[in-house]
């Protein structure tokens, strides 16, 4: 690669391949300082989203805990939670495989390549030596062409130089396709395995998910809804009944009839009678109740042709 000035290359062929592998250098520790930082951002975010996920299956495990009506669905959250508390057990796991096999050997290409870059620099040091050498040596045989134990001496560091510039030339050379044989190597393999971490936590979650929503899916609701309605029923206060209340109501419901004659409405002498009976009109439509009612007026004006109507309880209020 780094050549002797008495090569047959150009003149600046060497300092050409200097500029370009300091650029490449440059290159390599730039851009993988940014990928270096990206994964952190990306593996931070992880970080946080597995944070999230603790937080959210602590809240639901919160609800079922609190929660002493609905038992189905309470058991469906708190399993619903624990697949939430699995992912992010992976997902802690994809964390500290990122941080310990990817950035950290990223990281790592920050020293690489400054050493790097450091022989580089030493190789053309010795480059520019040797050229220094060289001019020398030419002005001497121009200025004192007889000179020959000077110009000896001259020639004789000039072959030093040249054998120190091509031997660290050739260092530099196999270190460099060493450095980028290995960066092509380790960018392909941080890749891979990012996917198959990326693979796996995504895996593992969707197998999770999966038995979460066919856990959720068998939750019997209407089961917790019937155990609601029963609890309410049975926490929902009486009603105070009154024997006026108890009296009045039938009365009111009632038509009006006489005592002794059968009429197409039959009284009862029971109270669950009456109950029943106030049901029954009230469910009536309000043409079928004025029919009953005329109907039953009629029939009290016919028996009260015939004979008197018996004295009435003084309590029964009509309308």
């Amino acid at each position: 690669m780094f050549r002797s000035p008495s090569s047959n290359l150009l003149p600046h062929s060497s300092a050409t391949q200097t500029r370009f592998l300091q650029n490449r250098i440059l290159l390599i520790e730039k851009h993988f300082g940014e990928i270096c930082t990206a994964l952190a951002v990306y593996t931070r975010k992880i970080a946080s989203q597995r944070d999230k996920g603790d937080c959210l299956a602590q809240t639901l495990n919160e609800y079922v805990a609190a929660e002493n009506v609905n038992k189905n669905c309470s058991q469906g959250i708190k399993d619903f939670a624990d697949s939430i508390s699995f992912i992010s057990d992976y997902r802690d796991t994809c964390v500290n495989r990122m941080e310990e096999t990817i950035i950290q050997e990223i990281s790592d290409y920050a020293g690489i390549c400054k050493s790097a870059m450091e022989d580089v620099r030493s190789c053309s040091v010795a480059y520019e030596k040797e050229i220094s050498q060289l001019k020398y040596v030419h002005k001497l045989r121009q200025q004192n062409p007889l000179g020959r134990m000077q110009i000896s001496k001259a020639e004789s560091d000039l072959a030093q130089a040249t054998t120190q510039s091509v031997r660290l030339g050739k260092s530099i050379e196999e270190r460099i396709d060493k450095l980028e044989k290995k960066k092509l190597k380790d960018l392909i393999g941080w890749m891979k395995k990012l996917a198959l971490i990326e693979m796996s936590l995504h895996s593992s979650s969707l197998s999770i998910l999966t038995t979460a929503y066919q856990q959720l899916e068998n939750v019997d609701i209407e089961s917790d809804l019937e155990e609601f309605r029963n609890t309410l029923r049975l926490n929902l206060p009486l009603p105070e009944s009154s024997p006026a209340r108890a009296q009045s109501v039938p009365s009111i419901a009632l038509p009006k009839t006489p005592t002794d004659i059968p009429s197409r409405v039959k009284r009862s002498k029971s109270f669950s009678d009456y109950r029943q009976r106030t049901e029954s009109l009230d469910s009536l439509k309000v043409e079928e109740y004025e029919e009953l009612k005329q109907t039953g007026n009629s029939d009290d004006d016919e028996e009260s042709e015939k004979e008197p109507s018996p004295p009435r309880m003084s309590h029964v209020r009509r309308k």
